[in-house]
């Protein structure tokens, strides 16, 4: 099980966690945000497990929350996630990583240069021996520790590393940025080829104001979407799952111009399934984008388009199993 140690400025590192209680625990790491968990990220991640294997050492990932770039107004505040937090330690266990990290990132630790921010990884408690490291790897004041910085300065104190190479899609590098513009575009069916799965939003259900099965006749969950990324607006068909049962389903994201709806919501109808899902934790995955939001002139017609969804979602995902 893949221990998450979170690590505020100011503290001794990484104390008071058992995962790093030990007083050398050779870690072979690497540092990054792996926002996606994606195939490029995957290559990085199994060699590092391999390499902390190898040496009957520890893998541990570092990464950093707030996102840095939030932090220092390069991007919007809150800035949305692939994989929030508790996905990505979900992932990352599955890969079978020993340790998530999470430095607590705020401008003061921005300016930690990238010679403090190394020496802090060799020490105790991780006393880092290896690091495994991305092609774009680069962290410390002014992200002066790149590539060729990070691999000089651990070969100068008898410490290795290696680089993994960047994993291609149709001669494309796999990037969280190439998978953002494909979600942004409603194009679902082709993350797989990038990420390695459906996109998926794991969300408890929250109480909706009632309209979906008492005036529509098609009972949603309405999910909490948090800090997630989400597709563009439409209509998807999907597949969800809850406590290990999967369901065919079909999911509304948008504002719901129709009921004149102010902010953006994600709603799932469970096909051929009858109950209230209130409090119920749900894995959505997006497989097809069926179409984009549309205003309706009134109920009658948005019902009656709703069949229409629901019968197409069914219809595609029947042939996809």
């Amino acid at each position: 099980m893949t221990a998450l140690v979170r690590y505020h400025t100011g503290e001794t590192p990484y104390a008071g966690s058992s995962a790093c209680s030990s007083k050398h625990v050779n870690a072979v790491v690497a540092v990054g945000n792996f926002d996606g968990v994606h195939l490029g990220h995957c290559e990085l991640i199994e060699q590092l497990v391999a390499e902390a294997k190898k040496r009957e050492s520890r893998s541990a990932i570092v990464s950093f929350y707030p996102h840095p770039a939030t932090v220092l107004g390069r991007r919007r505040e809150g800035l949305s996630q692939l994989t929030p937090i508790r996905q990505k330690l979900l992932l990352l266990n599955e890969l079978g990583v020993d340790l998530f990290i999470l430095v607590h990132f705020t401008k003061a630790f921005s300016n930690i240069s990238a010679d403090e921010f190394l020496i802090r990884l060799t020490e105790a408690p991780l006393h880092m021996t290896h690091m495994v490291l991305g092609p774009d790897t680069a962290f410390g004041k002014d992200r002066v520790g790149d590539v060729a910085y990070i691999s000089k300065w651990l070969s100068e104190r008898e410490l290795s590393s290696q680089v993994v190479s960047p994993v291609l899609q149709q001669e494309r590098k796999i990037s969280t940025s190439s998978i953002r513009k494909l979600l942004s575009e409603g194009n679902v069916e082709d993350i797989p080829r990038f990420l390695g799965r459906f996109y998926t939003i794991v969300s408890r259900v929250k109480r909706g104001d009632g309209r979906g099965g008492a005036i529509l006749g098609f009972p949603t969950a309405n999910m909490i979407h948090g800090s997630y990324e989400l597709p563009a607006d439409g209509v998807y068909a999907t597949k969800t799952i809850i406590k290990g049962q999967v369901y065919h389903s079909v999911t509304n994201v948008g504002l719901r111009p129709t009921v004149d709806g102010t902010s953006r919501q994600v709603e799932t109808h469970i096909i051929s399934l009858s109950k209230d899902l209130y409090g119920e934790v749900l894995q959505v995955e997006f497989l097809k984008r069926l179409r984009g939001e549309m205003k309706f002139d009134g109920l009658e017609e948005l019902k009656a388009q709703i069949a229409r969804d629901v019968k197409m979602a069914d219809d595609f995902l029947s042939t996809d199993a």
